[in-house]
């Protein structure tokens, strides 16, 4: 277990794993088991069995990119209002790599981020629910970062290396992602709308 400074909760709980089967796996036994601490971070180098969208694996190569879960609690969302997570946690990913691809980043609806028209990363959002509203979520998100070959299956997906022949430092990403992503929860407290027109000139 390590800590990130400089977010109020994303990250500041660290848990890093040379390998797993799935972060959001272990993310949602660890919330059936016990009460981790809000904005927990489980993070694998390799991610053996990453869950996609509908079912869909999520394929990563060993060391080369950010496979991790947040664990949150916004127990402010209704179950009517669960999107605007989604639309929280699209933002603050897109923000990053827009951040180093500027102009040349977008969210394709719901929440999959792709940089010059092809995916470089995905995000899984898993909720549980009491009465009606949300208890906890489990983000799962995958960014390909220094990853230069896909397999044939994959023939939509990129990379920052792929668009940028060069190695990135994926500690100095996933910083700048903890940091986003707190600030977008931040955001998301105060006032959930605010966002809906970010949201939309970001698709």
């Amino acid at each position: 277990m390590s800590s990130i400074h400089n977010t109020n909760i994303v990250g500041k709980v660290l848990l890093e794993f040379e390998s797993l089967p799935s972060t959001n796996t272990y993310a949602v036994e660890l919330l059936s088991t016990g009460q981790p601490a809000e904005g927990t971070v489980i993070y694998a180098h390799h991610q053996t069995s990453g869950r996609g969208q509908m079912g869909t694996q999520w394929e990563t190569a060993a060391g080369l990119n950010l496979t991790l879960s947040v664990i949150l609690r916004p127990i402010f969302l209704s179950v009517q209002d669960q999107f605007y997570l989604n639309k929280a946690v699209s933002l603050a990913v897109y923000q990053v790599v827009n951040q180093y691809f500027p102009g040349q980043t977008r969210i394709k609806w719901p929440n999959d981020i792709y940089l010059k028209d092809q995916k470089v990363g995905g995000i899984l959002i898993q909720n549980g629910v009491q009465g009606s509203f949300l208890q906890w979520s489990v983000l799962g998100l995958g960014l390909n970062i220094n990853q230069d070959h896909f397999s044939d299956t994959l023939i939509n997906a990129t990379s920052f290396c792929k668009e940028s022949k060069q190695i990135w430092d994926l500690y100095e990403i996933r910083t700048q992602l903890f940091r986003s992503l707190d600030s977008y929860y931040s955001e998301l407290k105060r006032s959930a709308n605010m966002m809906d027109d970010q949201y939309v000139q970001a698709l």
